[in-house]
């Protein structure tokens, strides 16, 4: 399967965004020995991962590009509001709640969320169907 991509310029902003959040990711691991600098990489990655996804989806030009971008950015949102609440606990110095049953059981909606977008096609509970208007 070949997917083409087309220029556009709605696809600058995804890729500044794309850049300047693995930029900071770069940082935070260089300083790595401050609170909060662990979850800080891991929202920056996820961050990332979720506007490159975003520019691919605008720059795809046919149907099946277009919904796997969208499905791929949808996989990472939860993972984002998750390492954004580890972070801010942890920068917040609340530590006493990120023990590690806390950890795990904040682990488990992104996970689920992945297994329901990866098995949508069996049970539609994410989204029926996609369409591509021009």
């Amino acid at each position: 399967m070949t997917w083409r991509l087309e220029y556009t310029p709605y696809v600058w902003p995804a890729i500044v965004s794309t850049v300047f959040t693995a930029v900071l990711g770069v940082y935070g691991w260089r300083r790595r020995s401050v609170p909060g600098a662990f979850p800080f990489i891991g929202l920056m990655a996820c961050c990332s991962l979720w506007a490159l996804g975003s520019a691919l989806e605008l720059a795809s030009t046919n149907l099946a590009a277009k919904i796997f971008w969208a499905k791929f950015q949808a996989a990472w949102q939860p993972a984002i509001v998750t390492a954004g609440l580890w972070f801010a606990l942890e920068y917040a110095d609340l530590r006493r709640w990120l023990v590690r049953r806390n950890l795990i059981l904040l682990a488990i909606p992104p996970f689920l969320w992945l297994l329901l977008t990866l098995t949508n096609d069996i049970h539609h509970f994410l989204w029926s169907g996609f369409s591509l208007v021009a």
